[in-house]
């Protein structure tokens, strides 16, 4: 009976550290007069967001597949862990106490027009209020949208 408590104990402790988590995402999207190749050769390298973000990045191993590593702004390492002919994956790895993924693609809408879209996808849990986490969403939102907008200019110039 002793050892059945235990247990049971030991498995409510790790059920209610193990719902913490408290997943959240925000979509953006952008019209871009380009066709999707086009915009994808400008922005689509793992490392332009050098340009678009207007950051430092570079890669510590890989070229650019999965599995290739970047840091960015000289802090965040972020590993590519899924790509396509005109999209990429990529999780943090260092600093990261939640869970914390994107995605950038470009759709084609037409033969000359085309659409970004970011996916950010983020463990919300390590924000102690509702004001916090409202703060974080607002944050990589503007930062997302601002790199969109960056991107669009890029890819529309001549």
């Amino acid at each position: 009976m002793k050892t059945a408590l235990m247990a049971a104990g030991a498995l409510l402790t790790w059920t209610s550290l193990s719902v913490a988590a408290d997943y959240t995402s925000i979509t953006l999207e952008k019209p871009v007069e380009r066709s999707a190749a086009a915009v994808w050769a400008k922005v689509g390298p793992f490392c332009a967001l050098r340009v678009w973000l207007k950051t430092t990045c570079e890669y510590t191993s890989g070229s650019g597949d999965i599995g290739t590593v970047r840091v960015v702004a000289g802090r965040f390492t972020e590993v590519l862990v899924g790509k396509t002919e005109r999209s990429y994956t990529y999780t943090f790895s260092e600093p990261n106490p939640t869970l914390y993924h994107g995605t950038l693609s470009v759709v084609p809408t037409g033969r000359q027009s085309s659409k970004l879209v970011y996916i950010v996808f983020w463990d919300q849990e390590k924000f102690p209020t509702p004001e916090a986490k409202t703060k974080e969403r607002a944050s990589n939102t503007q930062t997302f949208s601002r790199a969109l907008d960056n991107m669009k200019e890029m890819a529309e110039a001549r």
